[in-house]
């Protein structure tokens, strides 16, 4: 700076009684009324607690694009802002083709409006969960749970939502093949009650007859039979 005369912004780590510290530092030269630099001077300002919090959202970030659970967040007006590859995964899409969309894209129209009235109705604290479809831009349509929470801004202030997906499709084929069972079930159960109905009548006039003659052999007989 002092050769050159020109300005610098850097950033310097320090070692300090606390441990190291990280400013942010802009650097310049100051010269004499001949304009000889006769000087630096600097002015720095400690970011160490910003450059920690930076770091830990950065990990943060990257430990939600990883997980399993499908993680994204919108803002007021229903557009995403990220997503990461399980939630786009399963939309049939990438995160990146995700940003700036709106969600409704995603949803199956027959769902989108029961989603609309959850998120309106989300409050400081609350939280909605519902079985949704998610529509992939091929067509296909799959089964999830949507869990949608109020997300906030660094001032405090709302700036839209976070969601999870999770993939229940195999729950809800499952569940399906169980009624499917239930209600074959129940329908061989009709029929064996038909069945015996009818067998119970079939089997009403022979009986009616046996008795006819057992009833004769008693008269024609009397006491003679045990």
């Amino acid at each position: 700076v002092f050769l050159s005369g020109k300005a610098v912004t850097l950033e310097e780590v320090l070692p300090a009684p606390g441990g190291v510290r990280i400013f942010h530092s802009t650097k310049a030269a100051y010269v004499d009324d001949a304009g000889v630099t006769v000087g630096v001077f600097g002015i720095s300002r400690d970011i160490t607690d910003a450059k920690r919090a930076e770091e830990e959202h950065r990990d943060m970030r990257r430990a939600l694009e990883l997980t399993v659970e499908g993680i994204g967040r919108i803002d007021v007006d229903g557009q995403f802002v990220w997503a990461n590859d399980a939630f786009a995964s399963l939309c049939g899409t990438t995160p990146g083709d995700m940003v700036a969309g709106h969600w409704t894209t995603f949803i199956h129209p027959d769902d989108r409006d029961v989603i609309a009235s959850a998120f309106d109705g989300l409050v400081e604290g609350g939280r909605f969960s519902l079985e949704i479809r998610p529509y992939c831009p091929d067509g296909t349509i799959s089964f999830a749970q949507l869990t949608g929470v109020i997300s906030h801004a660094p001032d405090g202030s709302v700036n839209g939502a976070f969601c999870t997906l999770h993939d229940v499709s195999n729950q809800k084929a499952a569940e399906e093949a169980a009624r499917a069972a239930s209600d074959e079930l129940a329908r061989h159960d009709d029929e064996l009650v038909s069945f015996a109905s009818l067998a119970a009548h079939d089997l009403r006039q022979p009986l009616q007859v046996v008795g006819g003659f057992a009833g004769l052999l008693a008269s024609r007989c009397g006491d003679q039979l045990d």
